[in-house]
């Protein structure tokens, strides 16, 4: 994903919504993501990190590096 990236911005014209509803699992190799949850709280990931994001999630991209993450599991969709 790209500096600048929203994650609610790419998916909501395909889901509706701006949170997405499925628990995501991956691989961070590169970049940072803010991750804001349902619920209020708020984490930052790690490159070199496995990351687990509970349903019910929306994202963004952290500084002017691109955020790459191998996803795992059903959740796969495009981002555009």
């Amino acid at each position: 994903m790209y500096p600048g990236w929203r994650q609610w911005k790419a998916v909501k014209p395909s889901i509706g919504t701006k949170l997405r509803e499925v628990e995501h699992i991956g691989y961070q190799m590169s970049g940072r993501m803010h991750i804001i949850l349902r619920d209020g709280a708020e984490y930052d990931t790690e490159p070199d990190t496995f990351v687990v994001t509970p349903v019910g999630n929306d994202g963004y991209v952290v500084g002017d590096e691109p955020s790459e993450t191998i996803m795992f599991g059903s959740d796969v969709w495009r981002i555009k």
